[in-house]
Formats: structure tokens, C-alpha cells, sequence
């Protein structure tokens, strides 16, 4: 079954939309990058298994604001609005994150390819596993082949974000229901 056209995209829609995933991406990335203080072989281990589990909770969430908001890009384009600089920085985005997508399919079918019968493993992908490098300065996360910069990534969010809302604040600020007191990052 054909998955049917989306209408084109309202400016302001995609204004809030591409705020909302800005702030939650930036909100991820700080999660993932902070400090888990203690370790493994401290007296009582508990609250540093806790603090490692939540990253590993908060690095799904990142990776799937990332995904999230590269369709809104995707769909951006779609736009009366868009410009040929945004899609360069669609294009840029996609170069920053070239594993998103394979990334967030092994993350959401965690079961299938666990049990070594993911769609990428039935065509010859030797089994993997996840792989987290994180510091306070960002880090990678891997599985098998596949690499995901967060720093990248966040960097890369930024600009596209910018790119976005230069080519629909005029039209969502004329908007009766999104005026410019409606923005929730007033200056990206």
C-alpha cells in the first residue's frame, strides 16, 4: 500500500514544529552529555546503573528527535516556501547524519535485530551492537558500521533549524493565529 502525498506544509506549523524539535534535540544532547557520577564498583553501584540506563534512554530520544525533525526538513521542502538555501541545508543536514536512519531502524526494532533478523541483517549485515563513546563534548554512537556524531548532529540541527525559520518567519509571523510573540526561540 502506497503511503499517500502529505499536503504541503503551513509556514507556521513547520515554525513550531522545527522550534519544538530544536529545543527538544538540545535538550537530549545536554541529557546525554552530562556527567554519571560514581561507577560500577562503588560501595552501592544502584544510582550509577540508574544514570546509565537514563542515558541510555536519553541517546533513543535524541536519535529519534533527529529523525523526527529530518522529516520535517524532508517535508519542509515540500513548502510554497522553501528556497534552493534550504534545501543546501537539508542536503547539509543529511551529510552531518548520514547513518540517522539506519541507526534509528536498529534502535526501534531492538527485538529483530537482537535476534539477528533484522531487514538490513536478512540481506547479509553481520550481527552488531550498540556502541556509546560519551563525554561532555558530545560522542558517538555506533552500531555496527554505522556512526552517529551527537555533536554533529546537534550542530548540524542548529543550522538547519536557522535555514527553516529564515524561509518561514515572514509568512508564519503574518499569521493570525503565530504572530511573532508566538516563537519560542525568539532570535535561532
Amino acid at each position: 500500500m502506497a503511503t499517500p502525498k502529505l499536503p504541503a506544509p503551513h509556514p507556521l506549523s513547520t515554525r513550531n514544529a522545527a522550534d519544538s524539535l530544536r529545543l527538544a534535540i538540545e535538550t537530549q544532547f545536554r541529557r546525554c552529555t552530562e556527567a554519571v557520577l560514581g561507577g560500577p564498583f562503588d560501595a552501592d553501584p544502584i544510582p550509577w546503573m540508574h544514570a546509565m540506563l537514563q542515558r541510555g534512554t536519553d541517546v533513543d530520544l535524541l536519535v529519534v528527535g533527529l529523525a523526527r525533525f529530518q522529516r520535517l526538513a524532508d517535508w519542509a521542502l515540500a513548502g510554497t516556501f522553501a528556497t534552493p538555501q534550504l534545501q543546501a541545508a537539508v542536503a547539509t543536514f543529511k551529510a552531518a547524519v548520514p547513518h540517522l536512519k539506519q541507526i534509528r531502524d536498529t534502535q526501534e526494532h531492538w527485538d529483530e535485530y537482537g535476534s539477528q533478523v533484522g531487514q538490513r541483517q536478512k540481506a547479509g549485515e553481520p550481527p552488531s551492537g550498540f556502541g556509546y563513546g560519551l563525554s561532555a563534548a558530545g560522542g558517538v554512537v555506533t552500531y555496527g558500521t554505522f556512526k552517529l556524531d551527537i555533536a554533529a548532529a546537534l550542530a548540524a540541527t542548529q543550522e538547519l533549524h536557522r535555514a527553516i525559520r529564515h524561509d518561514v518567519d515572514q509568512l508564519a509571523g503574518a499569521d493570525v493565529h503565530g504572530g511573532p510573540d508566538t516563537v519560542l526561540i525568539p532570535h535561532p
